[in-house]
């Protein structure tokens, strides 16, 4: 938790940990606008890959799934 570290340890509250992460969008966000150029297409848009985006979305639902599951169904075999 390098957040609570940044203040000293004086925060008593938790929650101020996740503001960071505003301070930390803002900037991303407003870096991304300045140095991020226009891009423009040379030729026609590609394809968007069905059968790649079905495959990855399988393949992630079923490794949260898993590890969701791990503790109670267990993680040995018997």
């Amino acid at each position: 938790m390098l957040a609570a570290q940044a203040d000293g340890g004086q925060q008593d509250d938790w929650r101020w940990n996740f503001y960071i992460n505003v301070v930390i969008t803002v900037v991303a966000i407003v870096g991304a606008a300045v140095f991020v150029s226009h891009v423009t297409r040379t030729g026609p848009r590609p394809k968007l890959d069905i059968p790649g985006t079905l495959l990855v979305s399988g393949g992630l639902f079923g490794l949260v799934y898993g590890f969701s599951n791990a503790e109670t169904d267990g993680g040995t075999s018997s």
